[in-house]
Parts: C-alpha cells; structure tokens; sequence
C-alpha cells in the first residue's frame, strides 16, 4: 500500500502485493516526501524523496506510479513510485492546475484559469482535454477523486458555502450541488 497526503492539500493512496505500505506528502510546493507504513506507525521517512520541483499542488499514487501537477509551468509529472523515470506533459493551457486524481488510462485535475475539471490521457500522444467539466463562476475546483464510475470534486468560492459535485468519468450528467458543504476554511 502506498499512501500521499500533503501540507499543501495533496494526499493519495496506493498498493502493492509486496510491501505493507508507503505514504507520500508535499513536504513543500518543491519537495515530495516518503515514509514506509508498518503495523508499528511509520519508518524510513524520507523528507527530500523527489526534490527540485515546482508548486505542487496534486498528488496521486497508483501501484506503480506516483503522479503530481505543478501549478506554475501547468504540467503533469509522473514517475515510478520508486521516483525513477520521470516524465512529464503540457496539460494544454491549463492555468493553476488543483488536485489530482489517477483512475485508469487517464489523469483528472481542477483547471482554476479556466474554471473546469480537465483530464488527460498520460500514455497517449493526444492533447488533454481542459474543460471536461465546467464548472461556472466564481466556483474553482480544488479537490479531485474518482471511483470507478464517477468523478467528484470540490468548488471553492471564498466567503460562501462550497460544494461538492460528480459526473460520470467521461463528464456527462454533472451535477455540481451533489453535495453542498460548508465555508472552506482555505487561505485565500
């Protein structure tokens, strides 16, 4: 099992057949940081894991790869979840990419610039996909989950209730009250 969380709202979860687990988080909008998970707590924290990195702000691990978005340079990076073999895509004109969820072929981020859900097929040549969702003014979507058949995430409006809406994967029949919640407490 390999888990994520993040000081700056980045947390994911992953496993394998060979290992008890393993937790990544943000340590900084520059540093990815690891620690091994064991029936006792956690071992081997490795706080400088993958370095030299630019305003993380997604973060998602599958068994095999760990996933991040940068907000800055509005790409996508992928590496195996040992931090070997690092690639990266243009989200395509995505602005301030938020939040980061892997399911399958496809990547799925919150696109704040252009106020959408976007994804992205990392393996594929083709262009990602910026507004699969849009979500309307002055909503941003920040947090992205999927299961296996839905897409959820949250709209942040400063000052006023969020919410927390779902489409199917392929971004039909959004529905962008599924559930309302209350203020966020994010900075901003």
């Amino acid at each position: 099992m390999h888990v994520a969380v993040g000081t700056l709202a980045a947390l994911a979860i992953a496993s394998t057949p060979a290992s008890a687990g393993t937790l990544y988080w943000v340590d900084s909008p520059t540093t990815i940081a690891r620690a091994d998970l064991t029936s006792q707590g956690v071992a081997n924290i490795n706080r400088s894991f993958l370095t030299g990195l630019t305003n993380v702000y997604g973060l998602a691990v599958t068994d095999t790869h760990i996933h991040w978005v940068s907000s800055s340079t509005h790409l996508y990076w992928r590496a195996d979840v040992n931090g070997e073999n690092r690639i990266n895509r243009s989200l395509g004109g995505a602005a301030a990419p938020r939040g980061l969820a892997v399911r399958g072929n496809y990547a799925y981020y919150g696109n704040i610039g252009w106020r959408s859900i976007g994804r992205l097929e990392p393996d594929s040549p083709g262009l990602p996909t910026p507004a699969l969702v849009p979500i309307s003014d002055p909503n941003e979507p920040w947090g992205v989950f999927t299961t296996a058949t839905h897409l959820y995430w949250t709209e942040r409006t400063v000052g006023t209730t969020g919410v927390i809406g779902r489409s199917a994967l392929d971004g039909t029949a959004p529905d962008h009250a599924f559930t309302p919640c209350p203020p966020p407490s994010w900075p901003g």
